[in-house]
């Protein structure tokens, strides 16, 4: 689940990341698989400036003029939602088992 303004940031939204965009991970990953120096290694990827999920936001809102609402979910929520997931994950898959 993608989290965003309108579905929530984990927590109080204050907690810096440094930012990626999976297209970049995907080149990234193409470019290292056959890279000899690539192998055994252990490669921090991420963007040049950590930013919290606020930080990240405040461009929006000041392209557009206006504040957006923004929604924090607990932690427990969050788990809550892993636990329901993984639960409707595994009565498909028994459900495709039984047909």
């Amino acid at each position: 689940m993608l989290l965003t303004p309108e579905r929530g940031f984990i927590g109080s939204g204050k907690n810096k990341v440094s930012w990626i965009s999976f297209k970049d991970v995907a080149k990234f990953a193409l470019a290292t698989l056959d890279h000899p120096d690539a192998r055994n290694e252990v490669i921090a990827w991420g963007g040049p400036e950590a930013l919290s999920p606020l930080e990240v936001v405040l461009p929006f809102q000041e392209t557009q003029g206006r504040p957006f609402e923004v929604k924090h979910v607990p932690e427990e929520e969050l788990r809550q939602r892993k636990e329901t997931a993984s639960l409707y994950s595994s009565l498909c898959r028994a459900d495709a088992f039984l047909l």
